[in-house]
């Protein structure tokens, strides 16, 4: 998870398309995925990520999900908000930052 959570923010970084977006963006955010969990924090185009206890998590967005829905998720291939809908993530957070979350994962796929 780690690895594809790496491999999303730089091709995050390098589309063009949506730089405006992403250097604008701060959002932190937390991913579990079964045991485990990711701290991620998007600000002015930069991307942190570390691994992180679940338990440690702290007042920030939270997307929890098994491992196919959260890569389906990262890869852009379906919408965080219907993703949530239906049952396969749970996402917490202030809808404005769960957007555009969702809008920059899709929009990079």
């Amino acid at each position: 998870m780690e690895n594809l959570l790496i491999d999303s923010a730089e091709r995050i970084k390098k589309g063009e398309h949506i730089a405006g977006l992403v250097k604008k963006a701060d959002i932190t955010f937390f991913i579990k995925c079964e045991e485990d969990g990711w701290f991620v924090h998007l600000y002015n185009g930069e991307f942190e990520i570390r691994k992180q206890s679940a338990e440690d998590k702290g007042d920030w967005l939270v997307i929890e999900g098994n491992p196919s829905s959260i890569k389906r998720f990262i890869n852009g291939e379906d919408f965080l908000l219907s993703m949530k809908r239906r049952g396969e993530l749970k996402a917490e957070g202030k809808l404005r930052q769960l957007l555009l979350l969702e809008s920059i994962w899709f929009l990079t796929k």
